[in-house]
């Protein structure tokens, strides 16, 4: 069932799956659940599914998992090449303090 906030959001039982363009997300509480949401993509709908594993870093975004409500995301390649298009880089910025 897609969802009314997003389109590229969907539900399925207690499954959200994320989808952006190629790459996608799915979260559940267990594992089974998202292992049936796969099955199904696969099998009934026949798309070409791959499951990457956990979900550490998704489209250039680190994802780590503090605890169960809390999750840090960083872009640190994204941060690193802005730094570098606008010549901020430690060799080109000096610092005061």
């Amino acid at each position: 069932m897609p969802s009314n906030a997003d389109e590229n959001v969907f539900y399925q039982g207690r499954v959200i799956y994320l989808l952006y363009t190629n790459d996608s997300i799915a979260a559940a509480p267990t594992n089974t659940e998202i292992d049936q949401i796969l099955h199904n993509l696969i099998q009934e709908a026949d798309l070409k599914v791959t499951d990457e594993g956990q979900i550490q870093d998704f489209l250039g975004v680190d994802i780590d998992q503090v605890d169960d409500k809390t999750y840090h995301l960083l872009q640190p390649q994204l941060i690193d090449q802005i730094l570098e298009d606008l010549n901020l880089t430690r060799e080109s910025v000096k610092t005061k303090w």
